[in-house]
């Protein structure tokens, strides 16, 4: 089992938890780009359904209790 830790910023890239920044339009190939940009449209939707949001703030809620046991 292995452990992620997701920053979300306004940047446009992210922060590892190192303090490091990706920057996918540097460190990745055209396809890789295009798959970072599926899963980010697939998991940042524009428009939602209600029961969707509700059920992905649950789950980021536990997610945040687990993480501060």
């Amino acid at each position: 089992m292995s452990h992620t830790e997701v920053h979300i910023t306004a940047s446009g890239g992210d922060y590892f938890a190192s303090g490091e920044y990706f920057d996918p339009r540097v460190c990745c190939d055209a396809h890789e780009r295009a798959m970072i940009d599926a899963l980010r449209s697939y998991l940042r939707p524009q428009a939602a359904p209600a029961c969707l949001v509700a059920r992905l703030k649950a789950t980021l809620d536990r997610c945040c209790e687990e993480e501060d046991r």
